[in-house]
C-alpha cells in the first residue's frame, strides 16, 4: 500500500493535471503533458523554491515543452547522406 503522503501528493497532482486540461480547453491526447506539468509544479510548491503556484507552472510549461528535433539529412543508396546543391 502508498504512503498516505504519497497518496496525497497523487491525488493533488491528478487535480492540478485536470485543472490545466481544462485551462487548455481539455484538449485530446495531452494528457501526459499536462500531469508532468501538474507534477512540477506541486514539488516545486512542495520544495519551497518557488512558493507562487503561477510561477510554479510557468516553470513547469518552460520544462515539459517540447523542443523540435533536428531534420536529418535523408541517405540515399548504400548509406552516404545525399548532399544538397543548393
Amino acid at each position: 500500500m502508498d504512503h498516505p503522503m504519497e497518496q496525497d501528493r497523487s491525488l493533488r497532482i491528478r487535480e492540478r493535471a485536470y485543472a490545466l486540461w481544462e485551462r487548455d480547453g481539455r484538449p485530446d491526447g495531452q494528457q501526459e503533458r499536462h500531469w508532468r506539468e501538474a507534477e512540477a509544479a506541486i514539488l516545486t510548491e512542495q520544495s519551497g523554491l518557488a512558493p507562487d503556484a503561477r510561477l510554479a507552472e510557468a516553470i513547469a510549461r518552460h520544462i515539459t515543452e517540447e523542443t523540435p528535433r533536428p531534420r536529418r539529412t535523408p541517405r540515399v543508396a548504400g548509406g552516404a547522406r545525399q548532399r544538397s546543391h543548393a
